[in-house]
């Protein structure tokens, strides 16, 4: 028997994977030029497709979010204005305490998710990319273009507080501060009994320091 030289064996390696990556290229554009792909909402992303477009999202986020240092505390304005933006331009996909999200948000593909834990599994710079670029391939829009810096910042205040925050809370900040008026701020305590949320100078319950709420 012959031996095969080594070069010759690294030689039909190449060409086999060589021949790989054509099949592969070969099947990928049988699958756009004849619309194998099912483009329809109606049918979600099957189990694979749908790991690596969240878990490639996941990464993106926290790479991005390297370059968005989050301000060190947010305070009791920060939240309300945040308030009045997550009514006015979130509630209807995402819901919120006490609060479906419209009907036809079944109709998207991914769901849009609720968003009452979101600051226990992001952290308040990945909710500000999030928020501020959008994703990809889902119905989130990237704020930016709509909202200033500092809006986008109010946003993340009030997902920060959002896990704190009860259904009775959030109908009495919708009471106190509907986002189609603006709120006196000198009545900043109706608004914290009402809530539970003090003033960024108060000693209360909740203080919003790096973005993690705990005892004064």
């Amino acid at each position: 028997m012959v031996p095969i030289r080594p070069w010759r064996a690294l030689a039909w390696m190449a060409a086999g994977a060589l021949l790989t990556l054509v099949a592969m290229g070969a099947v990928g554009l049988l699958v756009v030029e004849d619309g194998l792909f099912s483009a329809s909402a109606v049918t979600p992303h099957g189990a694979f497709l749908g790991w690596a477009t969240h878990t490639t999202m996941i990464h993106s986020v926290a790479r991005s979010a390297r370059d968005a240092p989050a301000p060190r505390r947010f305070s009791q304005a920060q939240v309300a204005q945040g308030f009045r933006l997550y009514d006015r331009h979130c509630a209807m996909c995402h819901g919120g305490p006490g609060l479906p999200r419209e009907s036809w948000t079944r109709g998207l593909s991914p769901t849009p998710p609720y968003l009452l834990d979101a600051a226990r599994r992001w952290t308040p710079a990945q909710l500000k990319v999030i928020v501020a670029d959008g994703v990809k391939m889902t119905a989130m829009p990237a704020w930016s273009l709509t909202l200033g810096e500092a809006e986008t910042w109010d946003l993340v205040a009030f997902l920060e507080a959002l896990p704190y925050l009860s259904a009775a809370d959030y109908q009495a900040m919708r009471r106190i501060s509907p986002y189609r008026c603006s709120i006196s701020f000198g009545q900043a305590g109706a608004f914290c009994r009402n809530t539970g949320i003090p003033p960024e100078c108060d000693i209360g319950r909740w203080r919003y320091n790096g973005g993690v709420p705990g005892g004064a």
